[in-house]
């Protein structure tokens, strides 16, 4: 996810995003897990992901391939048990490679 205009990043654009989706993923489709990966040097990302309920599982021996170089990626894990919806209230009920998230049922 990126949001494109740097004035507009660091507002919890990002955030409210992930949310809306992950919403829909355990509460419409009834999902009990997700994971994703990310770049471990992508600081904005793992804030926004920490802010959702992700926690960090693993780092993976693959790594991102940025122009300029290579990074180690993190896995990270949310299972709806630990799901924050969008007005902050926990769950108590126990893919995009592209954006890094895969949804497992």
């Amino acid at each position: 996810m990126l949001i494109g205009e740097e004035s507009d990043r660091g507002r919890g654009y990002g955030t409210l995003a992930l949310r809306q989706f992950l919403q829909t993923a355990f509460e419409r489709l009834g999902l009990e897990r997700g994971f994703l990966r990310v770049g471990e040097t992508n600081v904005r990302a793992r804030r926004c992901y920490g802010r959702c309920g992700f926690r960090t599982r693993a780092r993976l021996e693959t790594t991102a391939r940025q122009p300029d170089r290579t990074e180690p990626l993190l896995l990270m894990e949310l299972d709806r048990g630990r799901w924050v919806d969008p007005t902050g209230a926990a769950y108590s009920s126990a893919a995009a490679w592209a954006h890094g998230i895969t949804i497992l049922r």
